[in-house]
């Protein structure tokens, strides 16, 4: 009875660490997506600002050439970083959460093995006690 419990116990752990990798997997995903769209956005605000820089210069009747398309780049350039290291922070958490996963996973099949050995054990331990009590009654 006790082994079968430890059993049952031990697959159950499983069963929820399982769910936990799940999870924590569907919120990279989550993640993924969200910087995705962030970075777009990103981008997006990249174009409005370079046009904002572009018109600035057109309105004041200078050309755009020389320091007016170097403040142009300017824009485009720290917008562009800015998505860059979006893009890597993300990245990183994303690698994080699935390697945090593969540990839950991992850790549900030991408890699962731990719970199946304990209630071989608990079982093995019972036919023992169990022959050691029939030897006795014999003598």
């Amino acid at each position: 009875m006790k082994g079968s419990a430890e059993r049952l116990a031990g697959k159950q752990a499983r069963q929820t660490a399982y769910y936990n990798a799940e999870k924590i997997e569907r919120d990279a995903g989550e993640l993924a997506a969200e910087s995705a769209e962030n970075q777009m956005r990103l981008r997006a605000m990249q174009g409005v600002a370079v046009g904002q820089v572009a018109a600035r210069t057109a309105a004041s009747g200078v050309e755009r050439s020389g320091s007016a398309l170097g403040a142009e780049a300017k824009v485009a350039t720290r917008f562009e970083q800015e998505v860059n290291d979006l893009a890597a922070r993300d990245m990183k958490r994303v690698s994080a959460m699935q390697e945090q996963a593969q540990m839950e996973r991992w850790k549900g099949r030991q408890a699962a093995k731990a719970g199946k050995m304990s209630g071989l054990g608990s079982l093995l331990s019972g036919v023992m006690q169990g022959g050691v009590t029939a030897f006795n009654a014999f003598e």
